[in-house]
């Protein structure tokens, strides 16, 4: 038994923008049911969850259940989880599935460590979109009280240690943070207009960079030379949508490529049902 783990918005009926990679993973689903072609027999729980099955593992998750010995096997991330589809579930069950070639993983890891980490830092470091966005989501996201204050500045640290492994980018302090709360969150408690300015030139540069990638792929599609995966697109897809269309801030970021054409592939009528998670993987302590 499969079940896929996902950040959901359950007052939307759909993924959470919170999480391009959820997003991507429930359109790439969507695509293959569609096409009566598989992925009937995964499941897919809205988790909305930091603890999961005990910690240490981040959505989106992809658990595996031998119902005969109990064990489980947990995979996590878009990239994974997709590697795991292609080259294990569909290799047993169906002749549709084929796989990802080295040009497809290649690409699909730089965007896995790229693109969806630009949209992360959008979502989560830039302090407008954080404060009229993304923390307005993460409150219908978790249970009262982790909704207040823990769970979301818990997800916004796990995305600053991210970015600065990755990114590299920096990321502006939030003055609404009590003391304590910023000697857990930050390394540097005043950030001045400059800084700001420092950052958003950053993510520019980074980003049309990233936007160079994703129009050559459209031209060598173009071309005929070379058929992207159906993953690559849903990836390229959500995050684009998120970034230039969601975001307090979209109409800026659409200044700095303008030339770009957002044309999002369609993955299909299909939506898949959303199982709610049961009480012991929620790990949601109570008392």
């Amino acid at each position: 038994m499969a079940e896929l783990h996902i950040w959901w918005d359950y007052s939307a009926n759909e993924p959470s923008v919170v999480s391009p990679e959820s997003v991507a993973l429930y359109k790439y689903i969507n695509y293959y049911r569609s096409k009566q072609n598989g992925l009937d027999n995964v499941v897919i729980v809205g988790s909305n969850n930091l603890d999961i099955f005990g910690g240490g593992f981040q959505l989106p998750l992809l658990v595996l259940k031998d119902e005969t010995s109990k064990c489980k096997q947990f995979i996590s991330g878009f990239l994974n989880i997709v590697l795991y589809f292609e080259n294990v579930v569909q290799n047993q069950e169906h002749n549709y599935f084929k796989g990802l070639s080295l040009q497809d993983k290649m690409l699909l890891n730089y965007l896995c460590n790229n693109l969806t980490l630009m949209t992360e830092y959008q979502l989560f470091l830039n302090l407008d979109n954080y404060k009229h966005f993304t923390k307005l989501h993460l409150f219908r996201l978790f249970p009262f009280p982790f909704n207040w204050l823990n769970d979301p500045l818990r997800l916004r640290k796990m995305i600053e240690q991210k970015l600065n492994k990755y990114l590299k980018i920096g990321y502006v302090n939030d003055e609404e943070f009590d003391e304590n709360m910023k000697k857990y969150l930050f390394d540097n408690k005043n950030e001045n207009k400059l800084s700001i300015l420092k950052y958003h030139a950053q993510f520019q540069s980074k980003f049309q960079k990233l936007v160079k990638v994703c129009e050559n792929q459209t031209a060598i599609i173009s071309a005929g030379t070379y058929s992207p995966h159906i993953s690559i697109q849903c990836l390229i897809d959500s995050n684009m949508d998120i970034v230039l269309n969601k975001l307090p801030n979209s109409a800026e970021i659409k200044k700095c490529v303008p030339s770009f054409q957002f044309s999002p592939v369609f993955c299909g009528d299909t939506c898949a049902d959303i199982q709610k998670p049961n009480f012991k993987e929620s790990n949601y302590n109570l008392l």
